[in-house]
């Protein structure tokens, strides 16, 4: 499962992320808990970790409900409202992608009616 800590055989431990097999590969010597995989996962390769040994108890304390993050989350979003006369550079956007006047395989290579 992601977080699952696995021991190469040169020694090297990995942390499994949402990617992860279900079956195989190295031993398994450990889970870093859902409260703590996205810090883990920002981490640069070779930072050294300090891990610490919990309790199913005191891992379960550290769950946060699926109501509970939902809320969090709406309260930390914000609607992302910009003034297109604030930036600069709207021409380098492209908005829209994929439309057209509906009548280009009419059209010749030149763009002009054939």
């Amino acid at each position: 499962m992601a977080g699952d800590v696995q021991l190469t055989g040169d020694g090297v431990p990995y942390v499994l992320l949402a990617e992860c097999q279900t079956i195989g590969g190295y031993p398994r010597i450990g889970t870093v808990i859902p409260a703590d995989l996205a810090r883990v996962a920002q981490t640069a390769p070779g930072t050294a970790l300090q891990f610490t040994l919990l309790d199913i108890a005191q891992a379960d304390a550290t769950a946060q409900s699926d109501a509970d993050l939902l809320r969090t989350l709406r309260q930390a979003c914000q609607p992302l409202i910009r003034d297109p006369h604030d930036i600069a550079d709207l021409l380098g956007y492209q908005l829209v992608s994929g439309v057209t006047a509906g009548d280009d395989l009419e059209r010749d290579g030149d763009g002009t009616q054939g």
